[in-house]
């Protein structure tokens, strides 16, 4: 077995969200059940992994009302990818702006108002 970490992410709308990640470049690599409406998907781009589910024991989602996580996604070309995500009708937090430390980053909301910075590399 190889030691490895990933985020699970709850979801009362494992499929959409799994589509959701799916534009980002992450690809289904299981799902439970294997037909039907999943309660479990775990995706992969390339050595990246996170898992959606919609049965999490005993584990809150919030602390003191606000997001315990966001995810953070760097793709190719942030400005691209936000105009896509947002002609699908993908809520955009922040347009995308140059940061300090050389990144152009944006945040968007996944399907369950989850916040997601995607991040490409500035031309410096």
């Amino acid at each position: 077995m190889t030691l490895r970490a990933f985020p699970v992410l709850r979801s009362t709308g494992v499929e959409a969200l799994a589509e959701f990640y799916g534009r980002l470049g992450f690809a289904p690599r299981h799902r439970h059940p294997a037909e039907g409406t999943p309660s479990f998907v775990a995706l992969r781009r390339g050595e990246a992994e996170l898992a959606i589910t919609s049965e999490a024991a005993d584990v809150p989602a919030e602390v003191d009302g606000a997001p315990r996580w966001h995810m953070f996604v760097f793709v190719e070309e942030v400005d691209a990818v936000v105009e896509s995500l947002a002609a699908a009708g993908v809520t955009v937090l922040r347009r995308p702006a140059e940061t300090p430390w050389g990144e152009r980053v944006a945040l968007v909301a996944d399907p369950d108002g989850n916040p997601v910075a995607l991040a490409s590399a500035t031309d410096a």
